[in-house]
Formats: C-alpha cells, sequence, structure tokens
C-alpha cells in the first residue's frame, strides 16, 4: 500500500467523517479483492465500476434531500417572484431566470432526443439519473479537494 503525501495533505481539509469514510471504504474494497483472489475469481469481482457509479448516485440524492429546504424556497420563488424568503437582488441571474432557463434547456434536450428516436420514459430516466451523477460528483470535488473525480479508479 503507498502513501501519497499529497492525499495525506488533503485529507487534513476534508470533513472528519468524508475522510473516515474514504479510509474505511478503500480498505474495504481492498479486502473484497483479496477474498476475490483467495476464491479464485476474475480480476474485477469486487465490480469497483458499478459500486461507485451507485455511491455517486446516493451522493447526489443526499446532496438533494439535504438543501431540500432551499429549494422549496427556490420553487416558491419560481412560482410567486414577490417570495420573500431568500433575496437573490445581488446574484447575476434571478432564481426565477435560473430556472426558466434550466426548464428551457431541458425542453430543448428533450425534444431532440425525442426526435432522435428515444423514448420519452427512457430520456427522463436518462437525465434524472444524469443530473444526480453530475450532482453527486460535484458535491464530492468539493467536499474532498480533490483535481479529479475518478477516485475509484485509484489503486
Amino acid at each position: 500500500m503507498g502513501i501519497y503525501p499529497i492525499a495525506v495533505d488533503l485529507a487534513f481539509f476534508m470533513p472528519l467523517d468524508l475522510s473516515f469514510s474514504v479510509c474505511a471504504f478503500y480498505i474495504h474494497w481492498k479486502l473484497q479483492e483479496a477474498l476475490g483472489s483467495a476464491l479464485g475469481m476474475p480480476h474485477e469481482f469486487p465490480y469497483a465500476s458499478q459500486q461507485s457509479f451507485d455511491t455517486y448516485i446516493a451522493i447526489g440524492l443526499i446532496a438533494c434531500w439535504s438543501t431540500r429546504k432551499h429549494l422549496v424556497q427556490i420553487s416558491r420563488k419560481f412560482i410567486n417572484s414577490r417570495s420573500p424568503p431568500d433575496d437573490d437582488s445581488t446574484k447575476p441571474l434571478s432564481y426565477r431566470g435560473t430556472v426558466i432557463l434550466l426548464l428551457l434547456i431541458l425542453a430543448y434536450l428533450f425534444g431532440f432526443y425525442l426526435k432522435a428516436g428515444m423514448s420519452a420514459w427512457v430520456i427522463f430516466v436518462f437525465f434524472a439519473m444524469y443530473l444526480t451523477l453530475a450532482t453527486g460528483i460535484t458535491r464530492m470535488r468539493s467536499e474532498l479537494g480533490s483535481r479529479v473525480h475518478d477516485q475509484h479508479f485509484a489503486r
């Protein structure tokens, strides 16, 4: 097992629970590899790519869940522009403008993929998974301070 000074340095800036999780799951992953090797399983026995995809989805869902109060305030601001809970006058684009722009972009992409021949339910599932995955990766990168987001390929 190698020790990388940059990883040790970055661990000091990470939240303690996240730092513990990274270390604990790295050890868990290595134990899975050792067990798979001992049982004569193929090299990809722990299916690290699939496990990391599920983890990113879970982190994205947790990020959405933990910001639910703010998202409710944004949706209230979108429905009623005079809603008082959060002042967005100092922001470059108002919450209402941001939501409208997001909906226009998603409608355009939905129409594009529909015209390309995808089913409507497949488009919806794809974008729900993609946006959740992007949210999870963004949250992990912002909290870990890492320069890359493909942590699951680091051995």
